[in-house]
């Protein structure tokens, strides 16, 4: 599994950044009220280590946290990444992903989710007012149908992509598992 403080020297000026874009740092120390920040995680997300480092170690199986950020601002409550959807909690990963499941698999309990976070907190989603999207890949973008009332913040070339992704070949994209029913193979 990768370290808290690597993710976290990752993902913190990322965060700043966004804090700074939807102007929500105050103009003096404790001028506008206090700053939450909770750091909460939609579990871990099993891969074959290849897929992260060019394929170098193909076959040696990852955990990677799926980590999501609860900002409590006195201008809005902002959640950064929604991380894997509520359908793929406690094994249910191939109703929702199908045989995507087979290369990347999510380990996330329902109490987990970022619903269940906000409620920890003494939120609900809808007192959510922005939703700030990392990126769109279904680790990071998987809840946000949870926030139909947020502004969602996202990047131009993200959504393009989204919307409209591009073929990089005649062939279909075929993902080749790394591991199946919990017996690690090489691809």
């Amino acid at each position: 599994m990768i370290p808290f403080s690597r993710v976290w020297r990752a993902l913190r000026g990322r965060l700043l950044f966004v804090a700074l874009v939807l102007g929500m740092l105050p103009a003096g120390a404790g001028a506008e009220g206090t700053i939450k920040l909770y750091q909460v995680t939609s579990g871990v997300l099993q891969l074959d280590k290849g897929w992260m480092t060019a394929m170098r170690d193909v076959g040696k199986l990852i955990k990677v946290p799926v980590a999501m950020y609860i900002i409590d601002h006195p201008r809005g409550l902002v959640v950064y990444d929604t991380g894997n959807n509520v359908a793929v909690s406690d094994g249910q990963c191939e109703s929702y992903w199908g045989k995507l499941c087979q290369a990347f698999l999510p380990i996330q309990k329902r109490e987990e989710v970022i619903d269940k976070w906000l409620e920890k907190f003494g939120y609900s989603t809808d007192d959510v007012k922005y939703v700030v999207l990392s990126h769109m890949h279904l680790d990071h973008a998987g809840n946000m149908e949870m926030f139909p009332n947020a502004t969602h913040v996202v990047q131009k070339v993200e959504m393009k992509t989204a919307w409209l992704p591009e073929r990089r070949s005649s062939e279909p994209l075929s993902i080749q598992p790394c591991f199946s029913k919990g017996r690690q193979e090489r691809p």
